[in-house]
């Protein structure tokens, strides 16, 4: 990694804050946590977390105390709170970091090079969008693994620099299926893409937009689903055609390409992320109304000054800021 990395905080984030919706969402009759830092949390949650750390010391379960309250939420929530099943998605992951991470830029410079993943804009919450181009897959030399590292190092590297623990810990996606039939869709790879999400960055998906989808998708997609956590079904959106107009519900024209219903030219730049300092709320010039902020003026906004414990790293001993969806 480069010594300097540059700070893609907007200055609009110093005196904005969150909504209500954008703190907890609705599912159903309840609601999702999404965002988890600096925030004031229920009793049931509060309760939960007491519970899983009284199992951890009682049964001298290896988590580290580093391993940090807000993510230990994050996996219960995503484990529907049961306390087994939240030990063992934390087990599993903290063990997955140890095998995948570091990934460096270094290490991922060809795969970046293909324009499949790349950071692109922020909606109306400054929320950042992923935007994955299926049909940059090559799959003449590209496996599962290079998909995979490109992925990680992407997501460390967005909740690193691009987050802001307390306002953002979300992010989209575009899926672009453009120029991909079924016959030619990498599912191993688009297989391990979606694992890596789900397992290891709980509670971090807003939206994902499925665009430019091929006919035979939707049949495809009714099993699919099924192999997904309920909570991740209902954030997902698949559009055959037509879905600029989804997309700009959440994003002001200025922060998208022209192809996903903005007017920024087709992206040829893939690190560092595009983040345009322009307009972010629809259809307008303006943020929302903002509230008073707790950081001071003079505060940095950077995600490391925010919260340092949130700090995801690229070295496998660094788990204290482990992202979870």
């Amino acid at each position: 990694m480069e010594a300097t990395e540059p700070n893609f905080a907007p200055s609009e984030l110093l005196s904005w804050q969150p909504a209500e919706d954008d703190i907890t969402r609705s599912q159903g009759k309840s609601r999702q946590r999404m965002i988890y830092h600096f925030q004031e949390w229920t009793e049931f949650e509060t309760g939960k977390l007491e519970e899983l750390n009284v199992y951890i010391n009682d049964n001298n379960v290896d988590i580290p105390e580093s391993f940090c309250r807000e993510d230990r939420l994050r996996f219960m929530q995503g484990c529907g709170f049961n306390v087994k099943k939240s030990i063992a998605a934390i087990s599993d992951h903290l063990e997955w970091r140890k095998r995948v991470l570091p990934v460096s830029l270094n290490d991922v410079r060809r795969e970046m090079a293909t324009g499949f993943l790349y950071w692109h804009g922020r909606d109306k919450s400054f929320r950042p969008c992923l935007v994955v181009k299926v049909k940059g897959i090559d799959v003449s030399w590209m496996q599962v693994v290079n998909v995979c590292n490109l992925t990680v190092f992407q997501l460390e590297y967005g909740l690193k620099h691009i987050m802001v623990p307390g306002k953002v810990e979300n992010w989209n996606i575009i899926l672009d299926l453009a120029g991909v039939s079924l016959s030619n869709i990498p599912y191993k790879a688009m297989k391990e893409l979606v694992s890596t999400l789900q397992s290891n960055y709980r509670a971090r998906l807003h939206t994902m937009f499925i665009v430019n989808a091929p006919t035979l998708v939707y049949g495809v997609w009714r099993v699919v689903k099924g192999f997904l956590d309920p909570e991740t079904v209902k954030k997902i959106q698949i559009h055959k055609s037509g879905f600029q107009d989804a997309i700009l519900s959440l994003f002001n024209r200025e922060q998208l390409e022209k192809k996903y219903g903005g007017v920024l030219p087709e992206n040829s730049t893939f690190h560092p992320p595009v983040m345009p300092n322009a307009p972010f709320y629809p259809s307008s010039s303006k943020v929302p109304p903002c509230s008073p902020s707790p950081l001071s003026p003079s505060s940095s906004l950077s995600p490391v000054a925010a919260d340092s414990e949130a700090e995801p790293d690229f070295s496998p001993s660094s788990i204290s800021g482990s992202p979870s969806n």
